[in-house]
């Protein structure tokens, strides 16, 4: 597979029944750790009405959206209303006329699912349900669409899905895994105050032992009103700089040069078969280079080879893919 072929998107069957998993715990009150501080969600009534929106169904039907909803029938939850949206009308059809299948109709039964259009803006206020506005939402999903993104759309679009949720309402942002690795990182996002990430490892358990680096929010990072690429909130808030990871010190040794060193680190995840994170570390290198911060950085043979193997493995957004194509194509770097 070819790192030069336009990405459809990462969806099939299953693919993320460990993090539905996961969302459903939180939701019935499981507390979330990190170093710093602790997260526990109000825990939500299964006998009382559950609105979920999942913003991003991909090409196959709505599977993994569906998925979600028959995992919280199977929890108990028993007054469920489930909306997929996506900004490709032939996505969204296909959804709608696999609903037709008997078979699935008789399993959603007692489930409220609705697939339809919506403008891509991340506006879900724009989104109108049998003539309702979408809004006091209390689960809204995103899986890998926002890693399509720059820093600030992405900061933009989670101010317009927070602002959707209700008062006690999760936003969840998740990405990964890709086919060839099992990890799914994954945000949790409060209506208010701080959001928290979590790290899954193909056999459902976190990395980092619940004490994953900490996210902050977007209304209190500051990120949208800086342009510096040097800022630790440079990943949709995420501190890289103090990533602790148990039994493996990737400090040591590291390279002083900034770009050398994200990339000495993306190689370290890389050995360890941490494919999501060694492309998110790559992206922090890819973007010290386009904004020209050090040009004498010294391994630019690994930088290439990484970003191969990794774009092989559907592990790269469109801004690296196309990065690694101009630096392929003409040896210079692409400055922003």
């Amino acid at each position: 597979h070819s790192v030069f072929t336009q990405i459809r998107g990462l969806t099939w069957s299953g693919r993320l029944d460990r993090l539905h998993d996961e969302i459903i715990e939180i939701l019935g009150g499981e507390t979330i750790s990190t170093q710093r501080f602790s997260f526990t969600a109000e825990k939500f009534s299964k006998d009382k009405p559950l609105l979920v929106v999942d913003v991003g169904i991909g090409y196959d039907g709505g599977s993994v959206t569906k998925e979600l909803a028959l995992k919280l029938k199977e929890a108990g939850f028993k007054d469920i209303t489930m909306v997929g949206v996506d900004s490709r009308p032939e996505y969204v059809k296909k959804a709608n006329d696999s609903l037709k299948d008997p078979a699935l109709e008789a399993k959603l039964e007692g489930i409220k699912l609705y697939f339809t259009h919506y403008d891509g803006s991340f506006d879900l206020s724009k989104v109108n349900i049998n003539g309702k506005r979408l809004e006091n939402i209390d689960v809204v999903l995103v899986s890998n669409v926002l890693g399509y993104y720059d820093i600030h759309q992405r900061v933009e679009a989670i101010k317009y899905l927070k602002a959707a949720l209700n008062e006690r309402g999760l936003l969840f942002v998740s990405n990964g895994p890709g086919r060839n690795d099992g990890a799914i990182q994954f945000m949790v996002y409060p209506r208010k105050g701080q959001a928290i990430s979590q790290l899954l490892t193909k056999e459902g358990s976190p990395y980092f032992s619940r004490l994953p680096q900490r996210f902050r929010d977007p209304e209190e990072s500051g990120v949208a009103s800086s342009s510096s690429p040097l800022s630790k909130q440079d990943i949709a808030g995420i501190d890289f700089s103090s990533i602790q990871i148990k039994q493996m010190d990737l400090g040591k040794d590291a390279p002083a040069n900034p770009v050398d060193r994200k990339i000495y680190f993306a190689q370290g995840m890389f050995k360890h078969g941490w494919d999501a994170l060694a492309a998110l570390y790559l992206k922090q290198a890819i973007s010290l280079l386009k904004h020209n911060v050090t040009n004498d950085y010294q391994q630019k043979d690994l930088l290439m080879k990484l970003l191969t193997v990794l774009g092989q493995k559907e592990q790269l957004d469109e801004e690296s893919i196309e990065f690694f194509r101009e630096m392929k194509d003409t040896g210079s770097i692409p400055l922003a």
